[in-house]
């Protein structure tokens, strides 16, 4: 069990290392500004 977490741990390390290096925090705001939008544009 602790193993798989320490494996996921290091997984998710790497990827947001890679989502860093290659989509920068520019392109991250521009989808969570996009998600938001969406989110607030739903009919309740």
């Amino acid at each position: 069990m602790f193993a798989w977490a320490s494996i996921c741990q290091c997984r998710n390390a790497a990827w947001q290392r890679l989502l860093g290096e290659n989509v920068g925090n520019a392109g991250l705001r521009t989808v969570w500004d996009g998600l938001q939008k969406r989110a607030r544009s739903k009919p309740d």
